[in-house]
């Protein structure tokens, strides 16, 4: 399913339904923001699968003689495999689709991971020729973890391992991009946040003049990085409003911006009275004058 909001494409999403009649109720509620926009959203492209049953034992069978040099990727698959045989004739066939259905997770996630092990060799080789990489700590210790990969890891480990090398990639590239050449266009809502994507230097813009803010015991936390179709967009730069609701953005006492943001823009902070504390990295290259 296909999700536009104001024109700009949000992204593609995923529900698991139960079998069954349902209805499904779209709803779409105007903020206060007087952004620009056509102030309307739009679903489109609707999907309905239906996982198989049961799992093709030719399938299974050939599979697994793949992962020989993967010892614990085998486990992985042999265990689900083992969990679908277990299954008897008092089984329903929602038991054996959902049985089914994790099995073709699982495999997914070996074949994802065994072309994640391929990209942290690649990545470590580029890492391991910076001459300034002392001077990025996060970066140093997502390519320690990555050097601890082996044929031997669990997908989780592996998984884990690629995200996180490639955020603190996505990172280190921001810092080497120009502030002049950013361009934000594309626009998403990603947990609660406002945010614009750069898709040439692979950075965001994450404008906070929405009405409301997404703060935890009157703190909010900015995100370093948003992933958005597989791909890490540092937040460098952070804006708001001078034309802003009040909602919940007087109970905000606490803002830490994360040590990605280079650029600290206008009316950033606008209307958040009760701000105690701001805590503000070394990274910030520029800050506007009303901010």
């Amino acid at each position: 399913m296909l999700f536009e909001e104001s024109g700009e494409a949000n992204g593609i999403f995923e529900r698991e339904i139960a079998p069954g009649e349902h209805t499904l109720l779209f709803s779409y509620v105007k903020d206060g923001s007087v952004a620009n926009g056509s102030d309307q959203a739009t679903v489109y492209d609707i999907k309905v699968e239906c996982p198989d049953i049961d799992i093709d034992e030719e399938d299974f069978a050939e599979f697994i003689t793949t992962l020989e040099d993967y010892p614990a990727f085998k486990e992985e698959i042999q265990l689900v495999y083992d969990e679908y045989l277990q299954l008897d004739d008092s089984a329903t066939e929602d038991d054996r689709r959902k049985a089914t259905k994790r099995y073709n997770e699982v495999k997914n996630r070996i074949k994802s991971a065994i072309e994640a092990i391929e990209s942290i060799v690649n990545r470590i080789a580029e890492i391991d020729t910076l001459s300034d990489l002392n001077s990025y700590s996060e970066l140093k210790e997502a390519l320690n973890v990555a050097k601890t990969i082996s044929t031997a890891s669990t997908t989780t480990e592996v998984l884990e391992a690629h995200k996180l090398i490639n955020q603190e990639w996505a990172v280190y590239c921001a810092f080497h991009t120009n502030m002049d050449e950013w361009n934000f266009s594309n626009y998403y809502n990603i947990g609660g946040f406002s945010v614009y994507l750069d898709n040439q230097n692979k950075v965001s813009r994450v404008y906070l003049g929405n009405d409301t803010l997404p703060c935890v015991d009157k703190t909010l936390i900015l995100p370093r990085t948003f992933e958005v179709n597989g791909e890490f967009f540092p937040v460098v730069y952070i804006e708001g409003t001078d034309n802003t609701y009040n909602s919940n953005r007087n109970s905000i006492e606490h803002i830490t911006i994360p040590n990605t943001v280079q650029y600290i823009g206008n009316y950033a902070f606008y209307n958040i009275d009760n701000l105690k504390q701001l805590d503000i990295p070394a990274s910030v290259k520029k800050v506007a004058s009303s901010f």
